[in-house]
């Protein structure tokens, strides 16, 4: 794997810590989803990755239209 493939895949990977802040929750929460298979993750050994397009996915799952006018 070349250099900047190996850059781009470590931004792709986040920690439970730099993932948190994307999602706009604490550590805690973002723990607790992962134990209750809320959202996607790898497990290397006991650490937990996550991929940023599958924070992305997650989002847009959790995306609540507007109401529409009138209503």
């Amino acid at each position: 794997m070349r250099k900047a493939e190996t850059i781009e895949a470590e931004t792709r990977r986040l920690s439970v810590k730099g993932a948190a802040p994307i999602l706009g929750v604490s550590a805690f929460t973002l723990r607790k989803w992962v134990r209750e298979r809320r959202i996607p993750f790898h497990q290397v050994g006991r650490r937990i990755v996550l991929d940023r397009d599958d924070l992305e996915a997650f989002l847009r799952a959790c995306r609540v239209e507007a109401r529409s006018p009138g209503r």
